[in-house]
């Protein structure tokens, strides 16, 4: 069997070595069901933006603009693709 690497922030499902699950910049695991879509990524990174003062916390952007730059390609990819959860391999 494969190894647990973490569990589900959400539900608490174990999230082993090969499942498809979400790994977020503060290393919290999410199941493919819990984990956030392209648009919770927008939003996030807008509310960022918008923000009076610039705190990305523990997302890996230096300046408001390196981080508005990566909006505007979400925004492109979410126009031309359409809305999917982000994922990945464990």
């Amino acid at each position: 069997m494969a190894e647990v690497l973490g569990h589900c922030e959400c539900c608490n499902a174990a999230i082993r070595e090969g499942d498809t699950c979400h790994y977020s910049a503060d290393g919290c695991w999410m199941c493919e069901e819990h984990a956030p879509s392209l648009s919770d990524a927008i939003r996030q990174h807008q509310q960022i933006i918008d923000a009076e003062h610039f705190d990305p916390g523990d997302l890996a952007y230096d300046s408001r603009d390196e981080m508005a730059h990566s909006l505007l390609l979400m925004k492109k990819d979410y126009q031309e693709h359409g809305d999917r959860k982000l994922l990945v391999t464990a």
